[in-house]
């Protein structure tokens, strides 16, 4: 799945500096990463 993430989020991940930090309780690598789904037969 592509990621979709919202403005809000787009906005808010942009404003960081390289030494900024989100919250750990935030996941914010979770928004922007790409999802797979592997079925094994």
């Amino acid at each position: 799945m592509t990621p979709k993430p919202n403005d809000k989020m787009l906005s808010y991940a942009q404003s960081l500096d390289k030494a900024d930090a989100p919250p750990e309780d935030m996941a914010l690598g979770s928004y922007f990463a790409q999802k797979v789904t592997l079925t094994c037969q």
